[in-house]
């Protein structure tokens, strides 16, 4: 028995079973694109749906913004911003010399950030903590709007879906997209 999969396969049972963020369907669903593998065969691979992708398909998000809310989680992830690290292997174990620090790259795109959440309005705004926790650290929608309160109460997803798109158009502008 083979333990390769057909591509025709749909995914396992395990992946089928998560759902998409705030949206009705698989998380995991087949790519719209061929893509060509190392040895030349062509395929549909399977890809997972993420917000700003469902938001860009359903009409929510114009490509401008989607292309800045995608700007904005390349910048966060190259800033380390996440709290998911590996550890520096070229770091002496137990040494007793200290780490150099971020690199000029990852400062740059942690400025970038900044500058972004102060076109956002600031840290403690609605729009720049939206773009943190969801496109930053990739929580849901739902997940965002149960943590944020406002006046005692935790956000509604729909509102959340609202303050997530706002602050994507206003990403676009900021980026000049």
């Amino acid at each position: 028995m083979s333990d390769q999969r057909n591509e025709a396969d749909p995914p396992d049972k395990f992946r089928q079973q998560h759902k998409a963020v705030d949206s009705p369907g698989p998380a995991i669903v087949r790519s719209d694109k061929q893509v060509t593998d190392v040895e030349g065969n062509i395929s549909a691979p399977h890809m997972v749906r993420d917000v700003v992708t469902i938001l860009e398909r359903s009409g929510k998000l114009d490509e401008r913004a989607a292309d800045a809310a995608r700007r904005f989680q390349d910048d966060f992830a190259v800033a380390q911003l996440s709290g998911y690290q590996a550890v520096d292997l070229t770091r002496p174990i137990g040494g007793g010399s200290s780490p150099a620090g971020p690199s000029d790259h990852v400062m740059a795109a942690r400025d970038r950030i900044w500058s972004a959440s102060e076109a956002l309005g600031g840290m403690g705004s609605p729009g720049a903590g939206a773009c943190w926790d969801i496109l930053g650290l990739g929580y849901s929608i739902r997940e965002h709007a149960e943590r944020t309160l406002f006046g005692g109460q935790s956000l509604s997803r729909i509102a959340a879906t609202g303050v997530l798109i706002a602050a994507a158009h206003v990403l676009a502008r900021h980026y000049r997209i």
